[in-house]
């Protein structure tokens, strides 16, 4: 009965608290922040009451610190309800983002099938839909793929789709994400939607 695929994409929920020091794990409600030889605060922002310019309340920022260790990393992710939806699926993603200075966001799904965990070799496939380019200022993105199928696979209990946004990586990781290098600053993010279609409809307004 709804059609975005992404829970709480306004970032409008915050029942752990609404600001998390760097590296916690913790994020608005259904979003997670991951981050390995890198800091990232979060926070939650709202936008000024009458402002027009992006159609939303609030958004999630991200202050990142980069490192230059190759293997450094900051993503956050959502572990999207049911694998199942996205078998062999044409699905659009839109957001509406913006950066402290222009830099490359990364990005990335992935078809989890394993039980334990992602990095299982074999049981996980990411793939990767190149890179945005962030401005100073709000701007609406999108990107239509085709998932990828899960015939022959085996799937186990806690087998998930993740949608992976990553603002900072270091080199070791930059081509698998092709993101901004170590970067350091903020990225402001609202209105995450994913639907089926290969199309970007305007994000879907739900009930607290």
């Amino acid at each position: 009965g709804r059609k975005n695929l992404i829970i709480n994409g306004g970032f409008d929920v915050w029942q752990r608290g609404t600001s998390f020091t760097a590296n916690t794990g913790y994020n608005a409600d259904r979003f997670s922040v991951s981050a390995n030889a890198s800091t990232c605060d979060v926070t939650k922002q709202e936008f000024t009451l009458g402002q027009t310019e992006v159609p939303a309340s609030n958004y999630n920022r991200w202050t990142v610190s980069g490192s230059s260790v190759d293997g450094a990393y900051v993503h956050v992710d959502q572990r999207v309800e049911n694998i199942k939806l996205f078998d062999a699926k044409v699905v659009t993603l839109s957001f509406w983002a913006r950066a402290s200075a222009a830099t490359q966001m990364g990005f990335e799904f992935v078809s989890n099938y394993d039980s334990s965990g992602e990095d299982n070799g074999d049981n996980h496939t990411p793939y990767n839909v190149g890179g945005f380019d962030l401005t100073t200022t709000w701007t609406k993105y999108s990107t239509t793929v085709t998932t990828t199928s899960l015939a022959g696979e085996t799937l186990g209990a806690n087998s998930r789709f993740i949608c992976r946004f990553v603002p900072s990586t270091g080199s070791t990781l930059a081509a698998r994400w092709s993101g901004s290098l170590n970067f350091n600053g903020n990225v402001d993010l609202t209105n995450v939607q994913l639907e089926v279609g290969s199309v970007a409809t305007d994000f879907e307004h739900r009930s607290y």
